[in-house]
C-alpha cells in the first residue's frame, strides 16, 4: 500500500508542477518578451555605433 501512495504522490506532484509551470510561464512571459526586446535594442543601437564610427574614421582619413 505505501508504494502505491508514493507512486500517486509523485504522479500529483508531477501534474501539480507542470500547472504551476504553465501558469507561471503563462504570467511572466510577456515580461520576458520585453525584456528580451529592451536587451536587444539596446545591443544592436550598440552595433549601429561601431558601425556609424567605423564609416566616420573612413570620412577623416
Amino acid at each position: 500500500m505505501k508504494s502505491n501512495t508514493s507512486i500517486l504522490t509523485l504522479i500529483l506532484a508531477s501534474i501539480g508542477a507542470a500547472v504551476v509551470g504553465f501558469v507561471l510561464g503563462a504570467v511572466l512571459g510577456r515580461y520576458l518578451v520585453q525584456l528580451a526586446s529592451i536587451i536587444w535594442a539596446f545591443v544592436d543601437r550598440r552595433d549601429r555605433s561601431d558601425e556609424e564610427r567605423l564609416k566616420f574614421e573612413l570620412l577623416l582619413q
